[in-house]
């Protein structure tokens, strides 16, 4: 019910943007920026408990970034509509060394592996922007993400050489839409420069099968610039 409500708010705020645009304050930007994503749910917490267990593998903090366009539509009272079009990458990063028990030549050379996913999103974002004086603001909506490519890159190394590193494409059984809410706070500068700190939290499961329950965590730390 929460997505569907979501997605409606978003429907109606874009059909509503060309009535707004009439106004003549109006401000345009670019912003880009660090992203540093996880998963959350049920499938990602039984990983870490089975990390906790083994000492095997260990989750480690996926980084990437986000680049993209906003808005800024004055509503009155220091209240603002931003909706905004972003490129923005997200996924995981699992880290660690095959397990000591494995037999023979395995546990000799010490071979080590590293899963990473790298997903790429197109977000739009349509939050409500207040700014509690000229320069500070805080901000939060919801946002409505499709997933454009899905990579998986494995790499593994022994004796400090690299014997594999293969990047495969895992679309299949992904969701392409993909609603979260976002909220964060922000600094406005005099001279059009600004920055802002978000957390992206992911409502809909990423897998189309409804096998599991895993969603998307994204941290992300923005420069702007405002016309």
């Amino acid at each position: 019910m929460m997505k569907k409500i979501l997605l409606a708010i978003i429907i109606t705020a874009t059909l509503s943007l060309p009535n707004l645009q009439a106004q003549d304050n109006i401000k345009y930007g670019f912003k880009a920026g660090l992203n540093v994503s996880d998963w959350g749910g049920d499938a990602a917490a039984t990983i870490t408990d089975l990390v906790s267990l083994t000492n095997v593998f260990e989750t480690n903090p996926n980084f990437g970034f986000h680049v993209g366009s906003f808005m800024e539509i004055p509503v009155g009272g220091g209240l603002v509509i931003e909706p905004a079009l972003l490129y923005s990458q997200k996924g995981i990063r699992v880290k660690g060394r095959l397990p000591e028990n494995l037999p023979g030549i395995i546990d000799l050379l010490n071979v080590n592996a590293t899963i990473t996913n790298r997903a790429h999103y197109i977000d739009m974002p349509i939050v409500a922007k207040y700014y509690v004086n000229e320069g500070f603001n805080i901000f939060a909506g919801p946002q409505l993400s499709y997933l454009a490519s899905n990579k998986l890159n494995v790499e593994a190394g022994a004796l400090g050489f690299n014997v594999l590193n293969q990047a495969l494409d895992i679309n299949e059984g992904f969701r392409k839409l993909d609603v979260a809410m976002t909220a964060g706070l922000g600094y406005k500068l005099p001279n059009g420069f600004s920055l802002s700190a978000s957390y992206d939290f992911g409502l809909t499961s990423l897998d189309d099968r409804n096998s599991f329950d895993v969603f998307n965590r994204v941290a992300k730390v923005s420069v702007g610039y405002m016309f």
